[in-house]
């Protein structure tokens, strides 16, 4: 550990050998804060008002005070030789950066020299040559080799602009005695851990192409090498990144943001330097770090977004200069945001870019598994959890670790790591549970009465199964089975179902609802899911009677995506005559599902309730306007009754139910 009262004596005799010099204005001393003199010397001082030649002895009195220790001294020479030897510094600029290291570590030195000594001698460059044993002309070139190395990434001759390194990297020159300059780096970086998944649990991403190329170019030290990997939040992009590292056969080193001049350098919420500058920084001094290190290696920038964004203080990183950075990068580095949009074009088009979506729930069910292991969780809880859309890894394994902290198991378990879940999604504004369709009668394609393009749902799974890219649109009124029958359909196909309706796409601000569109198609086609657009009519209106121009906007959009997509389609509507006519011809099949024949009124009711007499079957059969639904208001019924409800009480609800619909054409096209 390094001594403070060795610091503050070296600190102190660069004071007493600028003195020296006498190349200053004595009046110097009386604008000195208490406090600066008090921090470079670390004892207070007192000032003698009535005489300012006094002022200048007292000063010198206090350096003097200040116990001889160049314990340091070694140290200092030695580190620093290891920082210069490592950025390929000459030997005459050592003594320029053992300064800078002492500005850094005793404020006093460096408020001193940069607010005060500065205005007291027109030629303060003299001043300081002179300390440090060099020539005016030496200490110009020394400024310039160090302000061009990653410590500053600048170009200047005014060695006032790099007196203060980051305080994470001075604090270890004078901290440890280290063998190599990746010591002195420590606290700039950390190792990643290493990757708990394979590649192999990213099925549904396509990573072939990524992988293989951070393979060679970690091979080959291919310059340049920038990867963008983008996504929502916890869908596993770290975790990707370890796992590409991996296959790689490197270490991942993310870069930390921290560690700037204060006195708590640790933390980044006590910066007052942009984050982003930082961030740069160390990110030039691990490609010099590894520039010579035998173990491949590849680096991580997470929330890259922070080096776009603009501080408090009006500064931020320049797109030049991080063109220049990337342009430059001799390491191959990993570049993380869940702001895509806060990136710009420039630097997004020199990365190989990768979009991480969450898993569908066949691949997401293995993933959740894994943190769930030991908690003796039931199969159908995990399925339950892989249906929450918003559900990530992430989500999962930070619940799952809160239960195994408690010790819990079971039941308790579940409770515990539904509850979190809950919680976290209910705060980051997403839905915590899942409609299911649950139909009150299971799903009987003998009571379907299909009409139209086809006459059967056996052909209907031919034709979507032979052709990808089918289109279906549904015509009927409510309660004929449009619902169900998609639904079947897509469990026939063992395809996953992403049902959209108006609720999931109207936005309030302009484009939020073509936005949703976009991103409903995108989702099915990243799942390889089939898309229902359910109760269409108020999705795909006929333009020539809307009234507003973002309506017609949208209704635009969805053509567009219907039209460019090859995914299987269903939509269902009870308005066939409200729909646009373009949106009609993007359907390549029109199928109504029409009230129940007689036969299938009849049968429905006894397997829903119960045999019935010929004359109660007659009374069925002459109901013409009877659907699966209407059976299914039956069935709730007797199921809310504390008693079955008898067969009259049963055959008079349908008969209330046909009676509504009487005045009531069927909605869809005639065959």
């Amino acid at each position: 550990m390094s001594s403070d009262a060795a610091i503050r004596y070296l600190a102190c005799d660069v004071i007493k050998k600028i003195l020296a010099t006498g190349l200053y204005d004595h009046e110097f001393v009386d604008e000195i804060p208490k406090a600066t003199i008090t921090q470079l010397t670390g004892k207070v001082f007192l000032r003698n008002p009535r005489n300012k030649q006094d002022q200048l002895e007292l000063f010198e009195q206090s350096l003097n005070s200040v116990k001889h220790d160049i314990s340091l001294k070694p140290r200092l020479q030695h580190n620093v030789r290891l920082i210069g030897n490592a950025l390929e510094l000459p030997e005459y600029s050592l003594s320029l950066l053992e300064l800078c290291v002492l500005c850094s570590v005793n404020f006093g030195l460096y408020d001193l020299i940069q607010h005060h000594l500065n205005f007291s001698h027109e030629n303060i460059d003299v001043m300081v040559a002179d300390v440090l044993n060099v020539s005016p002309l030496e200490l110009e070139q020394a400024t310039l080799d160090i302000a061009s190395t990653p410590l500053f990434n600048t170009r200047t001759a005014n060695f006032l602009e790099v007196l203060r390194l980051p305080h994470a990297i001075a604090s270890k020159v004078v901290e440890i005695d280290a063998d190599c300059y990746q010591e002195l780096m420590v606290d700039i970086f950390s190792i990643m851990p290493k990757a708990n998944l394979r590649l192999r649990d990213f099925p549904h991403l396509e990573l072939d192409h990524l992988s293989q190329f951070l393979k060679i170019a970690v091979k080959e030290n291919m310059q340049a090498c920038n990867i963008l990997l983008f996504g929502d939040s916890g869908v596993g992009k770290t975790e990707l990144a370890k796992t590409l590292t991996a296959l790689a056969k490197a270490q991942l080193i993310s870069i930390s943001a921290k560690g700037n001049e204060l006195k708590n350098p640790s933390d980044e919420l006590q910066t007052q330097s942009n984050v982003a500058h930082l961030r740069l920084q160390y990110h030039g001094l691990m490609q010099s770090m590894l520039k010579n290190n035998n173990n491949s290696s590849i680096l991580l920038v997470d929330e890259a977004e922070d080096l776009f964004h603009e501080y408090y203080s009006g500064i931020k990183v320049s797109k030049e200069r991080l063109h220049q950075v990337v342009e430059a990068n001799k390491t191959p580095t990993i570049f993380i945001t869940n702001h895509i949009e806060d990136l710009p074009h420039s630097f997004i088009r020199r990365c190989f870019c990768a979009e991480i979506t969450s898993p569908p729930k066949s691949i997401k069910l293995k993933l959740l598994s894994k943190p769930l292991i030991g908690l003796r969780i039931s199969q159908s809880f995990k399925e339950n959890l892989a249906d929450i859309e918003a559900l990530t890894p992430a989500h999962i394994s930070s619940a799952a670790h809160v239960a195994k902290t408690i010790g819990l198991t079971g039941k308790t378990a579940e409770h515990c790591v539904n509850q979190h879940i809950e919680q976290t999604l209910t705060a980051c504004g997403f839905q915590t549970s899942v409609p299911r369709y649950h139909a009150e009668l299971p799903f009987d394609k003998q009571f379907i009465n299909l009409k139209g393009d086809m006459n059967s749902i056996d052909e209907l799974i031919k034709a979507v199964t032979t052709f990808d890219g089918s289109r279906a649109l549904l015509f009927g009124v409510p309660g004929t089975g449009k619902t169900a029958l998609v639904h079947h359909l897509s469990e026939s196909l063992e395809q996953e179902l992403i049902t959209v309706k108006c609720s999931d796409i109207l936005g309030k601000y302009v484009g939020e609802s073509e936005k949703a569109v976009s991103n409903a198609f995108k989702l099915a086609n990243q799942q390889d899911a089939i898309l229902f657009l359910d109760e269409v009519d108020s999705l795909l209106s006929s333009r020539s009677s809307l009234t507003n121009q973002f309506e017609r906007q949208l209704v635009n959009e969805f053509l567009q995506q219907i039209e460019q997509s090859e995914l299987t389609i269903f939509a269902a509507t009870n308005h066939a005559q409200i729909i646009d006519p373009a949106a009609l011809r993007r359907f390549d099949f029109k199928l109504t599902l029409d009230y129940l024949n007689q036969q299938q009124v009849v049968k429905l009711y006894q397997e829903t309730v119960g045999k019935i007499s010929k004359a109660e079957q007659q009374k069925l059969m002459q109901m013409k306007q009877l659907t699966t639904g209407d059976f299914a208001i039956v069935a709730r019924r007797n199921r809310l009754s504390q008693k079955p409800l008898t067969h009259f009480q049963n055959i008079q609800l349908l008969q209330e139910e046909n009676n509504r619909k009487e005045k009531h054409q069927s909605i869809g096209f005639v065959h």
